[in-house]
C-alpha cells in the first residue's frame, strides 16, 4: 500500500482536477482507477477529507471506489499508528489497546471504544449472574455457561485458519474465533471482574490462568472453557514434540502475548494466500523485535 504522500509533486487538487479525478475514478478499466487512486493518495489528508465528502455524494461505481480509498488512507494511518506503538512500547504494554489497535489495521472502520465498553457490558452482565464468594471453579463454571452457552461463542472448526478469527472485534461481532481471540476475550472480562487470571501460550495454542497463593488451573476457552491441570498442559506439550518445562505455563509479558499473537496471524494469512497482509503485519513484528 502507498504512503499517504507517495508522489512528491501532486498535481493542485482544484475543484476541476477533482472532477477530472471523479470521472476517471467511475472508469471500468482498472489500470485508470489504479492510476487514479496512487494520485488521490498523493495529496495524502487534503484528499481523505474530500474522499470522505465523495463517499456519500457519490452514486454507483464511483461511490464504491470512493469507499474503498477512504478505508485504503484510514487502513494506512492505522498501519503507521501500530507500528509506531510497537516500536515505542515496552514489555508492560497496554495489550486489550493493543488489540484494538491491531484490528484497526484490518478493519479500519471500527471505534475501539465502542467495543472495549461492549466487553464492558458483558462484565456487567456477570456481575449480575457470578456468585463471587463461591469457590473459584464454580464461578468460572457461570462464566462458561454465559459466554459459552447463553452467548454462544465458539471456536472455528478444527484446523480452519482464517486470518480474521485472531482478530477481537471480529470475534465479539461473529462470535465465532480461535484460541487467541478467545483467550484475549476470556482475559479482558477476568480482569474486569477482578479475578487473577492471566494469558498463556503452549506452542500453537493459547490457554488461560487462574491463580492465587492456594489454587491453580487452567481454562481452555476454545473448549466452551474447559479446566485443566497443569499435567494436561504438560501432555499437550509432549503429544506436540517440546519439552514440558514450566516456563511454558507462565503468563506472558503483554509484548511477548502480542508478538506471539502477531507472529500465529501471519502464518495464518501466509497460508490462506494474503501475502499483503502477510507483509504488513511482518512489518509489526520487525517494530517489536528490538
Amino acid at each position: 500500500m502507498e504512503g499517504l504522500n507517495s508522489i512528491k509533486e501532486p498535481h493542485p487538487l482544484d475543484s476541476r482536477w477533482k472532477s477530472a479525478l471523479l470521472t476517471l475514478l467511475g472508469d471500468e478499466d482498472p489500470e485508470i482507477y489504479e492510476a487514479t487512486r496512487r494520485e488521490i493518495f498523493s495529496h495524502g489528508r487534503e484528499a481523505l477529507v474530500w474522499m470522505e465528502g465523495e463517499s456519500e455524494r457519490a452514486r454507483g461505481l464511483t461511490r464504491r471506489r470512493c469507499r474503498q480509498i477512504v478505508k485504503g488512507f484510514n487502513q494506512q494511518l492505522a498501519d503507521n499508528e501500530f507500528t509506531a506503538f510497537c516500536l515505542r512500547s515496552g514489555d508492560r504494554l497496554n495489550l486489550e489497546e493493543a488489540c484494538w489497535m491491531l484490528c484497526r489495521t484490518q478493519f479500519p472502520e471500527i471505534q475501539p471504544e465502542a467495543y472495549s465498553a461492549w466487553i464492558d457490558l458483558l462484565a456487567g452482565e456477570l456481575l449480575d449472574r457470578v456468585d463471587f464468594g463461591a469457590e473459584p471453579m464454580v464461578i468460572f463454571m457461570e462464566i462458561n455457561r454465559y459466554l459459552f452457552e447463553h452467548l454462544g461463542y465458539h471456536s472455528a472448526a478444527a484446523g480452519l485458519r482464517i486470518s480474521d478469527h485472531y482478530y477481537l472485534s471480529r470475534l465479539l461481532e461473529e462470535r465465532e474465533g480461535n484460541s487467541a481471540s478467545l483467550s484475549l476475550l476470556y482475559t479482558f472480562l477476568a480482569l474486569r471482574l477482578h479475578l487473577p487470571v492471566s494469558l498463556i501460550y503452549l506452542p500453537g495454542y493459547f490457554l488461560c490462568r487462574f491463580q492465587t497463593p492456594r489454587e491453580e488451573f487452567f481454562i481452555d476457552p476454545c473448549q466452551k472453557g474447559r479446566f485443566l491441570s497443569k499435567n494436561a498442559c504438560h501432555r499437550y506439550l509432549q503429544h506436540y514434540g517440546h519439552s514440558p518445562m514450566d516456563d511454558h505455563l507462565k503468563p506472558q509479558s503483554p509484548r511477548k502475548a502480542l508478538r506471539q499473537i502477531c507472529s500465529d496471524l501471519r502464518r495464518a494469512c501466509d497460508l490462506a494466500g494474503e501475502g499483503t497482509q502477510s507483509a504488513r503485519i511482518q512489518r509489526y513484528l520487525f517494530a517489536m523485535s528490538g
